[in-house]
């Protein structure tokens, strides 16, 4: 039986995920100057903007995870519009975006 084989080369192949989980990620802080923005959720689709906010020592994690995701190719032309200038900011302990 040949299908078995294939579905397992498609399943080695790498179907890695493409979203990034804000919980994944150190977000707490003391000061604003200590927090980065940064994109969750699946950063393969068109349009996104940074949506959260995490410390230093999450932004080398996020950089490193980010990096390992390699978004699959499009031939859809998606106009986007502009994103916001986010603004850092340390709440009650945490790095989020205001």
């Amino acid at each position: 039986m040949r299908v078995l084989p294939l579905l397992a080369a498609v399943a080695a192949v790498g179907c890695g995920s493409t979203v990034l989980d804000a919980a994944k990620f150190e977000k707490s802080c003391d000061t604003p100057a200590q927090c980065r923005p940064v994109t969750f959720g699946d950063i393969c689709q068109p349009c996104t903007c940074q949506n959260g906010a995490v410390n230093e020592q999450g932004f080398a994690k996020y950089q490193v995870d980010r990096g390992a995701i390699t978004c699959p190719p499009s031939n859809t032309v998606v106009q986007c519009g502009a994103c916001n200038q986010p603004l850092v900011a340390c709440v009650d302990g945490g790095c989020v975006l205001q």
